[in-house]
């Protein structure tokens, strides 16, 4: 989900994030959105926010990327806004990206908005020459380092990278994986 971020950023494109591991409620989600032309505090009734933040998405041509990170932990009233207020309404919000990172895939195909869904797994990256490739100045990240980290890691991107960033200082899980 970093990674998104940083390329919306590097394009000058708004996003906003959004952890479902510590964003609670559905009033916290909205309170985190910055779309142009919403403002959450210009009602207190949840059901005012949420018509006023669907009129501001469909007003908007301004590309905002709107990232979940986690969404498998969210609360159920966060999963029926998404997909009801959101998801199902993407052919009426010109402007809005939608990135959802999660274990487990949606089950999207039979839904209407299943045309405009594109879902991808992110592998594990076994292969310890791509992990060596960005170590190179560090002697202490020998292959056989790399190989049992692999092990212990399983090639995760997200914890490798962490594990090589705390200990030698060498990668970044804001790294473009796909490059590698």
């Amino acid at each position: 989900s970093n990674e998104f971020r940083m390329l919306a950023s590097h394009l000058g494109i708004d996003d906003t994030f959004i952890d479902c591991k510590t964003t609670t409620d559905l009033a916290s989600v909205l309170q985190l959105i910055q779309i142009i032309g919403f403002n959450p505090q210009a009602d207190e009734l949840i059901g005012a926010q949420r018509r006023a933040l669907m009129v501001a998405l469909k007003k908007s041509q301004q590309p905002h990327l709107l990232i979940f990170d986690a969404l498998d932990s969210a609360q159920k009233e966060v999963n029926e806004w998404l997909v009801n207020d959101i998801l199902s309404r993407l052919r009426y919000y010109p402007g809005l990206i939608v990135c959802i990172c999660s274990k487990e895939p949606m089950q999207y195909s039979k839904t209407v908005w299943g045309d405009k869904a594109v879902a991808f797994e992110l592998k594990p990256i076994l292969d310890p020459g791509a992990w060596l490739s960005i170590c190179e100045k560090d002697p202490d990240a020998s292959p056989g380092f790399i190989e049992n980290l692999l092990k212990f890691t399983l090639g995760q991107p997200k914890l490798t990278s962490e594990v090589l960033l705390k200990n030698h200082g060498l990668a970044s899980s804001s790294s473009d994986w796909s490059q590698r």
